[in-house]
């Protein structure tokens, strides 16, 4: 195997890795605003605690460890699409004056 298609095959495992993350991560961002937001405009009593069971890991949270988690998962997808990116710049270049064989 040469180093491109090693690096090409990190690169899309970077990239499924980084999507599924950011969009799982949006997601709990967003089903804690939902959750703050009928707690506010007293659509459920504020007192009660709803929690949400999480899609990979079976553990349940409250609405401000569910927006935590979802911007640290928002985060490392992000990170993951950007490192993916520099790849693929890196393969384009190092294609483009035959820096690897």
């Amino acid at each position: 195997m040469r180093n491109s298609d090693f690096l090409f095959t990190i690169l899309i495992l970077f990239c499924i890795v980084g999507t599924i993350l950011f969009f799982t991560g949006y997601r709990d961002v967003d089903t804690s605003f939902n959750i703050l937001n009928l707690k506010v405009n007293k659509i459920i009593n504020p007192n009660i605690i709803i929690y949400d069971s999480n899609i990979f890991n079976n553990m349940e949270f409250d609405e401000v460890s569910l927006y935590l988690l979802g911007w640290k998962k928002l985060y490392v997808g992000y990170f993951l699409l950007l490192l993916s990116f520099i790849i693929l710049i890196m393969l384009y270049i190092a294609n483009r004056f035959k820096y690897w064989n």
